[in-house]
Order: C-alpha cells, then sequence, then structure tokens
C-alpha cells in the first residue's frame, strides 16, 4: 500500500531500516490500528481535496489524541485547502483554500510547533514556508486573472527579503528570538511556486506565557437569553492574543464556556492555556427550578415539575438549546398559581395545565399547536390572554372562575367545548376574524349576558351558546340571518334583539 508523508504528501519507502520521505526525510510514524485506519481515511479525504471531510475526521482524532503535533498540522493543511501535486518526480503545495491569516499565525500550526519536539519541529517550519509561498502565489494567480480584489489578505511578491522579515516576524511573536537562517529561492514551473529551505539549528524556547495574554472586544450588543449557549456569544466578539510589547494575533478558534442566567453573567474565554474572564448581559428569565426536562426533536420539551415555587417561568432555552413544547399533562393538578411560557415554546400537549390552581396565564404568539383540554377545570384562573391564533378543544372548559378573555386578531375558530361551563364569565367580546364558533363552544356559561359577535362570523354549530339562561345584549353589524346556525344551537337560552351596538 502506498504511503505518503504526513508532513510534505512525498511518496514514503524504506531506507536503513526505516519507513521515510523520499521528499523531506521524515520518518513515518507507526501508529496503532484504531489510529492509523481513520488517519488513512483523513488524508485520502484530504488528498480528494474534500477538505471539509477531511477537517472533521482530523479533529474527531485529535478530540483523543490532543497533544499529536501531526493532527495539528493536517487540521491547518485542510484550513488551507493545501495539496501536494506531482509532476514528475517533483512534488510541491498548491493551496485552494485563501485565508486572511498567513500560515505563520494559523492557531493549528503554532499548536503544531508547539507540541513538536526535535527534528519535527524543523520540518514544520520549513515545509510552512513552503506553504505560505503556495498561499502567496494562490493569490497573485487570482489578483493577474483579474478575478476581483484579494480580500483575504494583502499580497507581496515574493523574495528572500519578506521571507526574512515574515519568518523573523514570527519568531519574536510565537518562540523568542534566537536565530533563524534563510537560504535559497528555487524557482520551479506551473506557477512559479517558490521552496524555500529553513534549517533551524536550534529549537528556540517559547517566550513565557506571561507575556501573553488574552483579549476581547464586542463588535455588536448580543440579545442573548438565559439559559442560551455562550458559543452564541462568539457572532459578536473579536478575541486576540496580544503582548506585553503590542504585538496582536487575532483567533478564529477559541472556546467559550459558562452558564448564561439573567442579568449580569460571567463567561470564560480559553484558548491554549490562556483564560480570560468577560461579563454579558443576559436577556429573558432563568427557568424556575424544578422544572423537568427532556429531549425532544429541535431541542427540549418541559415534562414535568418538582419544585417549590408557584410562579413559573419556562425559560427560552435550557442547556444551551431550545425549550419548544410543554409535554402532555405536565403540569396536571399542579399547585402553581402564574406561568410564563417561554417565547420558544411551539406546541403545548394535551391537559398539559388540566386541574392546576393557576390565577392568569397568557398563551404566547409562538405556540403554533395546542392539545385539548389544556387549561380544563383550572377553578383558579379568572383572566386569560391569547396571542397565538390556534385553541384547542376543552382548552378553558369548566374554568368556573374565569371572567376575563383577550383573544388575538388571528383567531378564526372556537373549538368544541372550548369555554364550555365558565360560569362566571359575564361579557366576551369575540375576534374580529373569528369564522367559526362549534358545537358546545360556550355552553353552560350561565353568567354571560353580553356578546359581541364579529361581522366576519360565518357560522354556529350545535348548542353552542346553549343552556345559559339568557343572552341580554348581543351585537353584531352585519345581516344575523345570513349566519349559518345550527340546530339547538341555543337551547335553553334566550337571546335578546340583536343591535349593532
Amino acid at each position: 500500500m502506498e504511503r505518503y508523508c504526513e508532513i510534505c504528501g512525498g511518496e514514503c519507502r524504506r531506507k536503513n531500516g526505516k519507513t521515510v520521505c523520499v521528499r523531506c526525510g521524515y520518518p513515518v510514524k507507526e501508529r496503532p490500528l484504531s489510529v492509523a485506519a481513520p488517519l488513512s481515511e483523513a488524508y485520502a479525504l484530504l488528498r480528494a481535496q474534500d477538505f471539509s471531510s477531511a477537517q472533521r475526521q482530523f479533529l474527531a482524532l485529535l478530540s483523543q489524541n490532543p497533544a499529536d503535533p501531526e493532527l495539528y498540522w493536517a487540521v491547518m493543511l485542510c484550513r488551507y485547502g493545501i495539496v501536494y501535486e506531482r509532476q514528475g518526480d517533483f512534488v510541491f503545495p498548491a493551496c485552494y483554500i485563501l485565508r486572511r491569516r498567513g500560515i505563520f499565525d494559523d492557531p493549528y500550526f503554532r499548536r503544531a510547533l508547539s507540541h513538536a519536539r526535535g527534528s519535527l519541529y524543523a520540518y514544520f517550519k520549513a515545509e510552512a514556508v513552503h506553504l505560505e509561498n503556495a498561499r502567496r502565489n494562490a493569490a497573485r494567480i487570482i489578483d493577474e486573472n483579474g478575478e476581483g480584489p484579494v480580500r483575504y489578505y494583502a499580497y507581496e511578491e515574493l523574495d528572500d527579503i519578506v521571507f526574512e522579515r515574515d519568518v523573523q516576524a514570527a519568531k519574536r511573536r510565537l518562540f523568542g528570538t534566537s536565530a533563524l537562517v534563510v537560504t535559497a529561492l528555487v524557482a520551479i514551473s506551473c506557477g512559479a511556486v517558490a521552496l524555500i529551505a529553513d534549517y533551524v539549528k536550534n529549537r528556540p524556547e517559547p517566550a513565557p506565557s506571561t507575556q501573553w495574554f488574552l483579549v476581547a472586544q464586542w463588535t455588536d450588543t448580543p440579545d442573548v437569553y438565559s439559559g442560551e449557549s455562550p458559543e452564541r456569544l462568539k457572532d459578536s466578539l473579536s478575541v486576540a492574543l496580544s503582548s506585553q510589547g503590542g504585538e496582536s494575533v487575532p483567533l478564529e478558534e477559541y472556546a467559550i464556556s459558562g452558564e448564561l442566567k439573567a442579568g449580569k453573567s460571567t463567561v470564560t474565554i480559553s484558548y491554549e492555556s490562556y483564560r480570560l474572564d468577560i461579563t454579558v448581559n443576559v436577556l429573558g428569565k432563568d427557568g424556575t427550578e424544578g422544572l423537568v426536562y427532556v429531549s425532544v426533536d429541535g431541542g427540549y420539551a418541559v415534562s414535568g415539575y418538582r419544585g417549590a415555587s408557584v410562579d413559573i417561568v419556562i425559560p427560552r432555552y435550557y442547556e444551551g438549546e431550545e425549550v419548544v413544547s410543554v409535554s402532555e399533562s405536565a403540569f396536571e393538578g399542579a399547585s402553581i398559581r402564574f406561568v410564563e411560557i417561554g417565547a420558544n415554546v411551539r406546541s403545548v400537549g394535551n391537559k398539559a395545565f388540566s386541574g392546576s390552581s393557576l390565577h392568569s396565564v397568557t398563551v404566547p404568539a409562538t405556540v403554533e399547536t395546542v392539545g385539548e383540554s389544556v387549561f380544563y377545570h383550572c377553578v383558579s384562573l379568572t383572566s386569560v390572554v391569547i396571542e397565538n391564533g390556534v385553541l384547542g378543544a376543552a382548552m378553558f372548559g369548566n374554568c368556573t372562575a374565569l371572567e376575563k378573555v383577550t383573544f388575538s386578531s388571528q383567531v378564526f375558530a372556537i373549538p368544541n367545548s372550548c369555554f364550555a361551563g365558565c360560569a362566571a364569565l359575564e361579557s366576551i367580546a369575540l375576534p374580529a376574524s373569528l369564522e367559526v364558533i362549534y358545537p358546545y363552544a360556550f355552553a353552560a356559561c350561565t353568567s354571560l349576558k353580553t356578546v359581541y359577535f364579529p361581522s366576519s362570523l360565518k357560522s354556529i354549530g350545535s348548542y353552542a351558546f346553549a343552556y345559559i339562561g339568557e343572552i341580554a345584549y348581543p351585537y353584531y353589524s352585519g345581516d344575523w340571518t345570513k349566519v349559518e346556525k345550527s340546530a339547538n344551537w341555543n337551547v335553553g337560552t334566550r337571546f335578546g334583539d340583536i343591535s349593532d351596538g
């Protein structure tokens, strides 16, 4: 089986009892099969120019082998789209992904160097010069072909002075001031990619970590909510590694951790051994302690409650993911007084709050589906605000203390038995969008005296206003005779004269 160098892509052959690269002389590392097989697959993806898939595979291996310098190097190859091309016996790197940052400033290249030992350090440094050359040459070709300005970095002509300056600057930034010798510039065919041999006699000692520190600036003010993942903050942060001497290296790859709670929260930015705490203003409210969460498609559902508080907040987020639903019977019979339903909740299951001691509730506009009997027999419930456009069968049935209902303008139907048995309800103004009132919708609402019917109303179902006694003040501005009314729609109820209000 052909083997290719993990550093430069050259062919590997047996020499003096070892397998080494014929191009750079790097010896092949013998790896256990559990690593060798996925590693071989990852390099095959890289050679096939499937850079994103190859990078995912290398990162997966890196998570299991965090001190492996060759894996950091391989990730860097993917990030710059480096493929080693061959012409005859000659192998040279080509760059297919343009990035603002040069090879010497890439975080994975720097991590590869920090973990490298002995001759591997020299191999990395020498080959990085070749790769930087290929990167710049790719930009030059694009620029000369008139394919638009090169936005990702500033191209400079390649020569000894440029490389001497860049290498020395990289050394000062990363490794101190030990001497580095830059030698011959060799021109080759196919794009005039320059190769420079960079020989390192002694590996410089890294600068002390105290000379470097993390800095972070907000690029905008983030709208981040309690329980959301702190990764969300990366969209609004600019993070760099800075030195006491004033040098600064922008970072793309860094971690951010911490718990976002309403008000002021502290999160930690980390990069290698560096740490920085920042404060962020978090919106929304924290979820009530004692809520039980289960994982569902799209995030989490609240499936129950084991806490002591009578005022409940169902949050927007839990452990970084959206809280998207309230499960069937989640609060059935619960001793709770108030509930705030988070703005990411899109569905509420059957009997979710049935029989609970709620006093008031708002169904937010984000709720798209509701089950049956969601608030059935909540005998302490006195007021309801319905911001969404969808109601459920028997949703507020037998809520005997309910006095006030405020509807959204997007409600088109009152389902079966939705307000049946709401004995304290004296007046109701149905929404201007309403078209259909289904059977038993307001049956046995024995205190109901005033009803405002919208002109959009088209039909009323059987027993919709049955067994009320008297509705003395019905209002309707259209032609009441044209509203389709089922038989027995008002059995046991006497309607006063229809007025246009």
